[in-house]
C-alpha cells in the first residue's frame, strides 16, 4: 500500500511558509530547524514529482501545484 506524502503536518508547514514566504521564519513559527522544513519540501517534491515552490530571491513561493496542494490542505486545516 502506497502511504500519502500529504499530511496534516505537511499541509501546516506549507501553510506557514506560504503565509510568512520564507523558510526561516516558517521554522520560526513552527518551533523547528529550517533545515528540516526544508528537509520535509524536498522529499514531498522527490515522492510527488512535482515542484512545490520557487525560491525568488529570500522569498519563498509556491507553484502552481504548490498552491492547487495548499489551497485543498486549507479547507481540511481549517
Amino acid at each position: 500500500m502506497v502511504r500519502n506524502p500529504i499530511t496534516i503536518e505537511v499541509l501546516e508547514t506549507l501553510d506557514a511558509i506560504d503565509r510568512r514566504k520564507s523558510f526561516a521564519k516558517a521554522a520560526e513559527e513552527l518551533n523547528k530547524a529550517t533545515s528540516a522544513l526544508s528537509y520535509g519540501i524536498q522529499k514531498l517534491e522527490e515522492q510527488l514529482g512535482i515542484t512545490v515552490f520557487e525560491r525568488k530571491g529570500r522569498r519563498s513561493v509556491l507553484t502552481p501545484p504548490g498552491r492547487l496542494i495548499l489551497d485543498e490542505g486549507r479547507l481540511i486545516l481549517n
